[in-house]
């Protein structure tokens, strides 16, 4: 079908049906105006384009239902998946009207809610959203919030596949145009330079391909639910997937409430032929020599991410201390795209205050019981380091190991894991006084990123 066939369809529809059911549910707006004008002509026309070509499309925020009415008559074998708080009570029954012309489904909720909870990939996803019931901003439209806005770019990225294309509405306006630039940048997405799709500045039109990152973010608690170091924050990525490893199921459940991706330790987990202990316990109370078996335990996952099943499939991982909040999602993409350039495999923070010498890191380790209980172990290995010629002195950097950025692409990345794990067992399990040596014999490719409040890593306490 031409598409001012489709066109002229599209406009009997929204005034025969449509508005009248505007007209019949309204409750604060009024009928909107159709995108008929000539003005519009270029935005109709590329999503008529776009619609022909895909198969499963994802519409955040239908208002109207203009839009998805115009995808469906362009595709009869789409199928539609339609994202709305349904603040407007003619939002469902337009919906339920829609379903005579193909495969339409309403999700409703706020985005910042149901987005967390989608799986599947999307060929076609369109934005036009930031609405929200809590008032931060008012437009013409309704209330708008910068943070659903971003959120909804952010699970769009995750959502779209490969080659997809990723349409925003509403780049007319200049107090988005930054949010927009500084996104799609950052995530790699391009323009499209489809010779068929026309330019207006109505919306902008994006596609996901090769260069768009594959990265993971895993965080763990190994022990009782009632050790006062469970703590489970919010996901720090919508972008990428979050795993969260425990032994615990109570922890597990609260974790998926909170859209981790929930991983249960077993004896099936732990693949690695090094053992820092004799044996492998996931039943743990609230006694002292549990917590050190349990903080044992933990190490093998931070230092041996490779040998993760759901973790090593990824380019790149990013290791974060359950107790620490994370304030810059997009420092961390940054780091990750320097880390290729640089060829380096590790990417971590400095520690703030912990300068000079090792030493001074073993004299704050001992003070905690978890600790102090492998004191003599880790002053043998630090002079046993020594003895080998490394050195003592901290001469640039000393490494917090909340926080660890690598690039699983990197033969060397899965080499430094195993080096530093095998360290870890000599050591004890402090582990930052290892990968203080383990640094000195990788130095070219083990970096930090800069300790500056703006992207610093807060402990909850």
């Amino acid at each position: 079908m031409k598409w001012l066939n489709i066109v002229e369809l599209w406009k009997k529809h929204i005034n025969n049906s449509l508005n009248v059911i505007i007209k019949n549910h309204l409750n604060i707006h009024k009928p909107r105006e159709t995108y008929i004008k000539e003005k519009y002509r270029k935005k109709i026309y590329n999503i008529i384009r776009i619609s022909k070509c895909c198969k499963k499309c994802l519409v955040i925020g239908s208002y109207t239902g203009y839009l998805p009415l115009l995808i469906l008559l362009s595709n009869k074998n789409i199928s539609i998946d339609v994202i709305d708080e349904c603040r407007y009570n003619y939002v469902e029954p337009i919906i339920n009207n829609l379903k005579q012309f193909g495969n339409i489904t309403l999700i409703k909720g706020k985005t910042t809610d149901v987005l967390h909870k989608i799986k599947d990939k999307y060929d076609f996803i369109h934005i036009d959203g930031g609405e929200t019931s809590d008032q931060v901003w008012k437009n013409g439209a309704g209330l708008f919030s910068f943070e659903v806005l971003k959120q909804e770019i952010e699970h769009s990225i995750r959502l779209l596949s490969l080659q997809g294309t990723l349409v925003v509405n509403d780049t007319l306006y200049e107090f988005l145009r930054p949010l927009w630039i500084k996104t799609m940048n950052l995530y790699k997405l391009k323009l499209c330079n489809n010779k068929k799709l026309q330019n207006t500045f109505f919306h902008k039109i994006y596609t996901r391909d090769e260069d768009s990152l594959n990265a993971c973010f895993y965080t763990l608690f190994i022990g009782s639910n009632g050790n006062v170091s469970n703590v489970i924050r919010k996901i720090p990525s919508h972008v990428f997937p979050c795993y969260f490893y425990s032994n615990d199921k109570e922890t597990l459940k609260k974790a998926k409430k909170l859209n981790w991706i929930p991983v249960e330790i077993d004896d099936q987990t732990i693949i690695s032929k090094q053992h820092y202990l004799d044996s492998f316990e996931f039943v743990f109370d609230d006694t002292i020599d549990s917590y050190i078996k349990s903080t044992k335990l933990s190490k093998y996952f931070k230092c041996q991410a490779h040998l993760l099943s759901q973790i090593s499939k990824y380019d790149y991982s990013v290791y974060l201390d359950s107790k620490l909040i994370l304030e810059n999602h997009d420092l961390v993409v940054k780091s990750i795209r320097n880390m290729k350039k640089k060829g380096l495999c590790y990417v971590l923070k400095n520690h703030p205050y912990i300068k000079d010498t090792v030493w001074n890191e073993y004299n704050e380790a001992i003070l905690f019981d978890r600790y102090k209980h492998e004191k003599e172990k880790m002053k043998k290995y630090i002079h046993n380091q020594i003895k080998k010629g490394l050195s003592s002195n901290i001469i640039t950097e000393f490494f917090q190991t909340g926080f660890i950025i690598r690039d699983h692409t990197n033969p060397k990345t899965s080499e430094i894991n195993d080096k530093w794990y095998e360290n870890v067992i000599k050591c004890g399990c402090e582990c930052q006084i290892s990968l203080f040596f383990i640094q000195q014999q990788y130095s070219k490719y083990i970096s930090s990123i800069p300790f500056q409040p703006e992207i610093s890593l807060q402990r909850l306490y």
